[in-house]
């Protein structure tokens, strides 16, 4: 209904109180309507609004509301918790990032290494009710210090994991992790001669090729995981950081990515940049590239 969700760190917006969790009207005002009360106790990294309008949040936070909830929970349209939902303890360490299946069952990524009292290193499938699903099982999964940032899924079911992995289930990872639809390690997939493993999102085109980004901006590989030769970005990203720690696939499959950078391939870019579709690697340069700087 054009009503924007905002999750982070933020304890207002604009003056009125929203601990981590506020909702927009279309205009950028506060939705006074959505009623999460005292809301999650720690941030909020990923939401995802499923089709019958209730929402997904996933962070760091233990509590919402008052309620238990262990780095998940389920929000109906007007912000209450949906008690339908139920994770029992839920993850005990924070849940990065969120991607909902057809059939309403949802997979996370995270730091985590248990969800409700189950093994789960780092991934876990849930239940449409919340509840774990046992046919998926990452088994070792990601080790000591492995976090999942970004979570996809693919056209045959496959599960695209990517965050800081140097390793998953012993073998090297750097950064990509592809998982078979009962939580297997996907053999068939490697990205081992990438050149980043702090991966902080990722995206599947249509083609089954795979964009992801991070600290040295953005790559892209084919289905196998192997490089892909025809994606370029020219001198890539500068300024700030230079991370890359967003992208955003558009219906006409050009890309949005953006960051901590304000120059793209030798243009002012200002944190955010649209690239084509013809070849994802090449920035607009025409007037209708996006910017936020220096444009008002």
């Amino acid at each position: 209904d054009g009503r924007i969700l905002v999750g982070g760190t933020f304890f207002n917006f604009d003056g009125v109180p929203s601990r981590r969790l506020v909702r927009l009207m279309p205009n950028g005002s506060v939705d006074g309507t959505f009623a999460i009360g005292t809301a999650a106790n720690d941030w909020v990294d990923d939401l995802v609004i499923q089709p019958d309008g209730r929402i997904l949040v996933a962070g760091h936070f233990d509590q919402f509301n008052g309620v238990n909830v262990g780095g998940i929970v389920r929000l109906m349209a007007d912000g209450s918790i949906d008690p339908s939902f139920n994770t029992g303890t839920g993850a005990e360490a924070e849940v990065n990032a969120i991607a909902l299946r057809t059939d309403g069952r949802m997979v996370l990524g995270g730091y985590f290494s248990s969800f409700n009292g189950l093994t789960r290193n780092k991934v876990v499938q849930l239940n449409a009710n919340g509840s774990v699903d046992t046919d998926f099982d990452p088994g070792a999964g990601g080790g000591s210090g492995v976090s999942i940032r970004a979570v996809a899924i693919a056209a045959d079911g496959r599960v695209l994991c990517g965050g800081d992995l140097f390793t998953w289930a012993g073998a090297t990872a750097n950064g990509l992790v592809r998982l078979n639809t009962d939580g297997s390690r996907d053999m068939g997939f490697d990205a081992s001669a990438t050149t980043q493993y702090g991966v902080l999102d990722a995206i599947i085109q249509s083609d089954g090729h795979i964009l992801f980004c991070g600290a040295q901006g953005v790559e892209r590989v084919t289905s196998t995981g192997a490089d892909d030769p025809t994606f370029d970005t020219g001198s890539g990203f500068f300024g700030g950081l230079q991370v890359v720690v967003d992208l955003e696939a558009l219906p006409d499959g050009r890309v949005l990515a953006g960051g901590q950078f304000d120059d793209y391939d030798g243009h002012a870019v200002g944190s955010i940049v649209r690239l084509t579709s013809a070849d994802v690697g090449v920035p607009e340069h025409d007037s209708s590239t996006l910017r936020v700087w220096p444009d008002p």
